[in-house]
């Protein structure tokens, strides 16, 4: 019997911080285990591996005939600890739907890939109500917004500064005040106006937009026309 210690993401999200060089933005555990292509990193979730398995084998257990699984599902019903249906149980309890898929004449995979899907959707919904990291999440749900090509850059060695980026966890002022509960001043230390945010430096601040805004729209008006002259 595996045995999954509930320390496991938090001690992954430090390793992939501290050792692997990783933007501080990975504190989000969540994401970690969220494939690429939905915004996420793609790490196998080892944990969900077990309960899924553990959930399937019970259901396997239970549904089908013969004298073999009966023979094994008492054995696992008479074992006191980490037993089969009695972590099933456990399990089941975190997706709900599970005891309903019963009654529904759908097969094993089906009912296997119906249990990744819901697990799934369960950290996605957890990573988009987070204050700071949901931010970026919850522009993607509007229905302008194509999140095909907007997660087409994500493929490996991406670049941690970028995921930092648009989850504004740069280090700014209003960072450190709101999220680091730090006792500083928040406003923008150019014009001093409004709460120096990522999304403010980018493309807020009035001081910066006679000079930096400029020049980063000429940049990239002379690679379009670059490209059009090639």
């Amino acid at each position: 019997m595996v045995i999954i210690s509930s320390a496991f993401p938090n001690v992954m999200a430090g390793c992939v911080r501290n050792r692997f060089r990783h933007n501080l933005s990975i504190v989000d555990v969540e994401r970690l285990y969220i494939p690429r292509e939905d915004r996420g990193r793609g790490l196998i979730d080892v944990e969900t591996a077990f309960k899924t398995i553990t959930i399937g084998l019970n259901h396997y257990l239970r549904d089908k005939e013969g004298q073999y699984p009966k023979q094994v599902l008492e054995h696992e019903r008479s074992k006191v600890k980490s037993a089969i249906n009695k972590n099933a149980t456990k399990f089941k309890r975190e997706v709900q739907q599970c005891e309903s898929w019963r009654t529904e004449k759908i097969n094993q995979p089906q009912k296997m890939l119906r249990l990744k899907s819901t697990m799934k959707s369960m950290k996605e919904e957890k990573c988009i109500n987070k204050a700071l990291h949901g931010q970026y999440p919850r522009i993607l749900e509007k229905p302008q917004v194509d999140t095909v090509i907007t997660n087409k850059w994500l493929s490996r060695e991406t670049k941690e500064l970028l995921v930092a980026a648009k989850d504004q966890a740069i280090n700014t002022r209003n960072y450190q005040k709101v999220i680091c509960g730090q006792q500083v001043e928040s406003k923008c230390r150019i014009c001093s106006q409004y709460e120096e945010t990522v999304d403010h430096i980018a493309s807020g601040c009035e001081v910066l937009a006679k000079t930096e805004y400029i020049y980063r729209h000429h940049n990239a008006a002379d690679g379009i026309n670059m490209s059009q002259r090639l």
